[in-house]
């Protein structure tokens, strides 16, 4: 060892703290570690370095623990006689994305510290929260949809900040832990990143962050270099908390090296540092992993782990919300390019598994490469052949975001033409190289534009490929990536043991104190990294032919994704497969049989959640009052399992469902409208009366200006008014959607069609000044069965191909939707309809219900599935709540049984339909395991209720059918009919569903604000609550853009989202997400 000066490196993981030690020369002299759970795992009650709280899904460590394992790896150098007094600088890296939450005593605390005690034993006062959110924290789905939302998409705030929302940054766990922990988030002073955090206390005061570490919060503007405005208003709730947050965050560092300040006395005096001993800026684990080798431009990093990470630094600067950008930590003006997926060698362990045993019982890996070497590129022996791709995905993946399963294609090798599903499975020994192929072949697709030629006549590609983790040792795994990727200068395996993010920090170090002017890391570290003994060549790389021959197959490879992908959304040509084939869930009397199953349960504007009756060939039968009255719901998917043109074959085993009973219907067009106006017109004539119709039609006639009668005594009552101002109808529609600046339009104007923004309009204008008695007409069996009878026509069906049947029962009457009656059911989707308790009716609902069962058959449920839709009184009719709860409590007693198995439901509806459903629970109906909410009026009156220039609801009038509602005897506050006045915590724990509940909203609708209480009531009380805030969305619009949207992608967005989070939490049967 020389005497020269040293520089110290640390690596802050989630499950240890590391130290090394190197020279000038990034030769190592010591190293030391601190195991969180061998050390303090019985102190901190720590599992793999964190604790957890499953129900909220949070992941977070004690910032304690981490300031006592600084101590005791220090403690652990010295003890190795490493000579600290000759240390000359300290950097480090640290877990990505955690934020520690400093109190306003901090500053004094760390400048004063006692080298006689303890970091713990002092600093516990300096943190106003005593814990750290981990990288591995799911909790913030609200806050995630609410940063994609802000900027305007996901796109876009990929576009500003490099990523776009995900769990573990660090804006949506401020913007959460802010909500709710407000105590704790006012009496905070400074909030650091971990990497920040463990700089302070070796400067003895609050450290700024790092340039790299920063754009992993979704709050840093990479391209305007400063912190985003519109996002820190965001997650400060306000524009007022906007300088209070930014003051918290504090500046951001731009230089990576440099000296931040002298060491602490405290290190000085207990350690023996130099009082000369500096320190540089600390970055995060991923920025510092690219440090520990001179990773040049058209470099790239491949991490072949269980997952695996592709890693590039560039001075392209491309981002997209699949993958992350984040500003390089050493070199201004270049990027850190990072891709992850989760299907790495497991995936690859799979195929290798599926493959014939070899004779001897040799090496399974042997056998997987000898295989892999022995296929051809792309499986191409012959210029007949056709390329075969594939997608392995044995997990849902990140990259493209598609769920589990396995694909099969092939296309013209030649130029990547005619793809297609490939008719069989090819064999099992072909797998073994197509799959390395497809995971190279998506790196590829996604880094292409960040590469350029590294010379000469080569074409664009990486200079060099490092291959680390496990995988990198295998042979045939480097051939095929070098194959893919190319690699001018080769493939190699890079090896630098356990510790690539600590030496990554020290080298930091080096570079930061020992630079020369101008003098760039790549340069410096260049200059003195060794080659021997750190990577090995294990492949040449690019090959002239073979890297052409997967370029010309490169747009196939996208377009088989791309097919996939609007399959899996989209499984349908005009309107949904509403083909009856849905796996149908029924309610099970025995718990015993339940308790390991899965349920899911939806809610509508005005219904509640009841359950099942006879159909032909069902028995009815009654849960007896003794047993626990719970209902089982099984998961449900988006439409991603069966993808057209490609063979599918699930991880789970899934087949493709029959197309027997399958319907196709189109959007709504003017036609439509014509039609169910002339359908609408008699029945009008006959419920309603000719002058009181007549009065209607002369009132909703365009400029005539204001219309007044007062004289009719009908239309005192019930008009907001006494008069229509219509001719505010056209004029405002040309004005707010064709003379306006876009940023003067609303969201909902911004994103609707011409048809749905003509329509919302008049049924906002109908909802504010027609009375309810007429506007249940709308609605009524009469004019929306002969109306489906129409749209089944026009689309060339003589009848329904799917059987569906009216049921009546003293408790209750509905609709049963079934495929086929004699099949055995394998749920009951259960919907309770909106309406505000005063219009609204099963039959209008039909066409919804039977796309979301098509919905739910190409999302794992192949088997028969069964629908009832609820037909309950409307006001003001003879039953009021909460009788109304209780007759819905003995409905959902009832169950359909054509078979011996267990008996799963799903219940759905939207707006008063939720707050019925939980006055349901109340009154002990069958409990859900999970309950997807949309737009739920959970609060019959509340001051949150305010109109919006988009949505259709009028807030005076929405209050008006309340307060018919509930009569003269009950109050509107009461919890039975408003669950949102409830505030007792035992209640809404005991009442809520295991799985938890998922609630979707439009962010323009009249309630969003309650609704938004409403989630932080159940978060305060422990509920498991998800939300999905829908950017410009207006009340139930996963119902109303069934209807209006003219796009098959906008009709059907609101189904798949729900039916995504049903099949998230609670997979179809023998599936496993």
């Amino acid at each position: 060892m020389s005497d020269g000066p040293l520089y110290l490196g640390f690596d802050l993981s989630t499950q240890q703290l590391k130290a090394i030690v190197v020279q000038s020369d990034l030769t190592v002299v010591s190293d030391a570690k601190v195991d969180f759970d061998q050390d303090f795992g019985v102190k901190y009650k720590i599992k793999k370095g964190v604790l957890l709280n499953d129900e909220e899904g949070e992941v977070f460590a004690p910032v304690a623990m981490w300031l006592e394992a600084l101590d005791l790896v220090l403690q652990r150098l010295q003890e190795k006689k490493t000579p600290l007094n000759r240390i000359r600088g300290i950097s480090g890296s640290c877990q990505q994305h955690g934020s520690v939450y400093w109190s306003r005593q901090a500053e004094t605390l760390l400048s004063g510290m006692d080298p006689a005690k303890g970091l713990v034993d002092q600093l516990i006062g300096a943190f106003s929260h005593p814990f750290a959110p981990n990288w591995q924290d799911h909790s913030t789905q609200n806050e995630c949809d609410k940063f994609d939302a802000a900027l305007g998409s996901a796109s876009r705030l990929a576009e500003v900040t490099g990523s776009a929302a995900h769990h573990r940054f660090t804006g949506t766990q401020i913007m959460r832990l802010r909500r709710k922990l407000p105590d704790m988030y006012a009496a905070t002073s400074r909030i650091s990143l971990v990497s920040s955090f463990l700089a302070s206390l070796f400067l003895g005061a609050v450290a700024p962050m790092d340039i790299s570490d920063a754009c992993g919060m979704n709050l840093w503007d990479i391209s305007a270099n400063t912190w985003s405005e519109p996002l820190l208003e965001l997650a400060a709730a306000s524009k007022e908390g906007v300088a209070e947050l930014r003051s918290k965050l504090g500046e951001v560092r731009q230089d990576g090296g440099g000296s931040m300040g002298r060491v602490s006395n405290y290190f000085i005096a207990k350690y023996g540092f130099s009082p000369s001993c500096e320190v540089a800026p600390f970055t995060g684990d991923n920025p510092a992993t690219i440090l520990a080798l001179p990773l040049r431009p058209l470099d790239a990093i491949v991490s072949l782990g269980t997952s695996t990470t592709f890693l590039m630094s560039t001075p392209v600067y491309k981002p997209d919300p699949s993958y992350h950008f984040f500003n390089h930590p050493t070199t201004p003006g270049h990027y850190m390019f990072m891709l992850c997926y989760k299907n790495g060698g497991l995936a690859r362990e799979k195929v290798r598994d599926a493959l014939p045993k070899p004779e001897g019982g040799s090496d399974v890996w042997a056998n997987f490469n000898k295989h892999a070497l022995e296929t051809s590129p792309l499986d191409v022996a012959r210029s007949s052949d056709r390329a075969k791709l594939g997608l392995y995905f044995y997990l849902p993946e990140i990259v493209p975001n598609i769920s589990a399963g396995t694909w099969r294609y092939t296309c013209n090798a030649a130029d990547g033409s005619d793809l297609q599903e490939a008719d069989k499975p090819w064999p099992a020994e072909t797998d073994a190289r197509v799959i390395i192929e497809s995971q190279a072949l998506s790196m590829r697709l996604r880094s292409q534009k960040l590469v350029h030629s590294p010379g000469g006549s080569l074409p664009a590609q990486p200079r060099r490929i490092y291959l680390v983790g496990g995988g990198s040792l295998n042979p045939a795994i480097a051939r095929v990536i070098g194959d893919v990727l190319g690699g001018a200068d080769g493939v190699y395996k890079l090896d630098v043991g356990g510790n690539a993010c600590a030496l990554g920090g020290a080298y930091k170090a080096v570079w930061a104190f020992e630079r020369g002017e101008g003098e760039t890391f790549d340069e410096l570290i260049g200059k003195r990294w060794k080659e021997e003994g750190a990577i090995q060549k294990v492949d040449a790389g690019y090959r002239e032919g073979v890297f052409e021959k997967y370029g010309k197959v490169l747009g196939a490879f996208e377009e088989m994704e791309e097919r996939i992908l609007k399959a899996l959304r989209l499984p349908i040509d005009g309107l949904p497969d509403v083909s009856g084939v849905v796996r149908c869930s029924y309610f099970n009397r025995n718990l015993r049989n339940l308790h390991d199953r899965s349920n899911n349960v939806t809610f509508d504007s005005s219904g509640a959640k009841k359950l099942t009756r006879n159909t032909p060939n069902l028995r009815r039968h009654r849960i007896s009052e003794a047993e626990p009255q719970r209902m089982s719901i099984r998961t449900l998917d988006i439409p991603r399992d069966m993808a057209r043109g490609g063979t599918r074959e699930s991880a789970h085993e899934l087949t493709r469902p029959s197309t027997k009973g399958e319907v196709k219907l189109g959007a709504v067009s003017y036609l439509d409208c014509l039609v169910f106006c002339v359908f609408l017109a008699p029945q009008l004539l006959w419920r309603v009366g000719f002058f009181e119709t007549i009065a209607c039609v002369l009132q909703a006639v365009p400029f005539l200006g204001k219309a007044t009668f007062t004289a009719m005594r009908w239309w005192r009552t019930l008009s907001l008014t006494g008069r229509a101002e219509v001719v505010e109808l056209p004029v405002a529609f040309i004005r707010e959607r064709y003379l306006a600046n876009r940023e003067r339009q609303s969201a909902f104007v911004r994103r609707a069609s011409t048809f749905e923004d003509f329509v919302v309009r008049c049924v906002r204008y109908a909802f504010a000044n027609i009375p309810a008695r007429v506007g249940k007409v709308f609605f009524a069996k009469g004019v929306a069965i002969p109306f489906l009878w129409f749209r089944l026509f026009r689309h060339g069906y003589l009848g329904s191909p799917i059987y569906w049947r009216e049921e009546s029962e003293k408790s209750f009457r509905g609709i049963w939707i079934i495929k086929d009656p004699a099949d055995e059911p394998d749920f009951v989707l259960y919907y309770i309809h909106g309406g505000g308790f005063s219009m609204g009716s099963s039959y209008f609902y039909l066409e919804f219900l039977l796309t979301w069962l098509s919905v739910l058959s190409s999302s794992g449920y192949q088997q028969s599935g069964y629908a009832f839709a609820l037909e309950y009184t409307l006001v003001p009719g003879t039953l009021r709540s909460p009788r109304r709860s209780r007759k819905q409590c003995r409905a959902s007693q009832q169950r359909p049984v054509n078979s011996t198995g267990p008996v799963d439901g799903l219940c759905a509806g939207s707006a008063k339909g939720n707050g019925a459903a939980a006055n349901g629970y109340q009154n002990r109906a069958p409990k859900p395991a999970l309950a997807v909410l949309i737009s739920p009026w959970v609060t019959l009156v509340s001051a949150r209720h305010r109109n919006t220039v988009s949505d259709y609801l009028d807030t005076q009038q929405l209050h008006r059918y309340a307060r018919q509602f509930v009569g003269s005897r009950i109050s509107e506050t009461d919890p039975r009919v408003s669950p949102g006045c409830c505030s007792d915590v035992s209640w809404w724990k005991r009442s809520s569903p295991s799985k938890g509940i998922f609630i979707t909203y439009g962010t323009d609708e009249v309630l969003a604000p309650d609704i938004e209480g409403f989630v932080d009531t159940l978060r305060n009380a422990d509920v498991i609550v998800r939300s999905k805030a829908d950017l410009g969305g207006i009340h139930a619009w996963p119902v109303a853009s069934l209807f209006l949207s003219s796009s098959r992608d906008g009709r059907l967005d609101g189904l798949v989202t729900m039916t995504r989070e049903i099949r998230q939490r609670i997979p179809p049967n023998g599936v496993k997400d």
